[in-house]
């Protein structure tokens, strides 16, 4: 399940390998795309609205057209499963974890590989809600951030292909599994879940590290989610698991370090 980040659409997955795209005004199925032979794992919604791309056990990454919802999609096959996916912000661009074989950056919607990143045991990716990084959490090592500018610049595309390493910062700390980013609708903060419910916050900057708080357990494979974000600060995170238990917190203002208070 992914949510657009205009708000404008809601796309989720069912046991038959379907993909339902939702309105948000008013809560209608807009429409239904089929076509994966297995389980989706990554959704992404790219910023404009144009494109929903879907990924999963199949070992395709798939493009497709929301502007004509009777094209066919572009797909692409990949060597491994596609466990996650993320539309860089206001550039046609997306991240895809592919099972061993790292992190890949494709060209949209042509679907041409950019880059190749040597990271491995991927389990999620987002862009920050201003599209300045690349967040990355794995199952193992925990977060880590990458220069957007840095992984599209015009030296790198050149180098089509090749793997190639930039990472610029990580959370101390955060040894157990990554598995939930969540963004703020103001773009100020980007929210990372481990599967210890350690939840680890991120400037605008990419500044990473600051362990905002511990959530109650939520079980296996945790998720989270963000309402919106006032203006001072105030927010509700949203977390499940696979335990089925849901758990709703207010976060507080952040103070002069930047923590929190659930």
């Amino acid at each position: 399940m992914q949510f657009g980040l205009s708000g404008r659409f809601l796309v989720s997955g069912t046991c038959q390998y379907d993909l339902l795209l939702w309105s948000l005004k008013d809560g209608k199925l807009n429409t239904t795309f089929d076509g994966h032979t297995s389980f989706v794992w990554g959704l992404d919604i790219s910023s404009d609205d144009e494109f929903l791309a879907s990924g999963g056990q199949d070992k395709t990454l798939r493009f497709w057209n929301l502007n004509q919802m009777d094209r066919e999609p572009t797909i692409v096959s990949v060597p491994d499963v596609v466990y996650t996916a993320a539309f860089a912000v206001d550039t046609p661009a997306l991240a895809a974890g592919i099972g061993s074989y790292g992190v890949w950056l494709f060209e949209v919607p042509s679907g041409s590989i950019i880059i190749k990143m040597d990271l491995t045991a991927t389990s999620v990716l987002r862009f920050s809600t201003r599209g300045n990084w690349l967040v990355h959490g794995d199952r193992g090592d925990g977060l880590s951030c990458w220069s957007t500018e840095d992984l599209l610049s015009d030296k790198v595309r050149t180098g089509q292909g090749l793997s190639v390493k930039r990472q610029t910062t990580r959370a101390p700390g955060s040894s157990s599994n990554v598995y939930s980013v969540a963004k703020t609708s103001n773009g100020v903060w980007t929210f990372c879940m481990c599967s210890s419910g350690e939840v680890y916050a991120l400037n605008g900057e990419g500044t990473p590290g600051i362990l905002v708080g511990t959530v109650a357990s939520t079980g296996p494979w945790p998720y989270m989610d963000l309402g919106p974000v006032s203006d001072d600060g105030m927010g509700i995170l949203a977390c499940c698991g696979q335990s089925r238990n849901l758990a709703v917190y207010k976060f507080a203002s952040w103070d002069a370090e930047g923590a929190s208070r659930f």
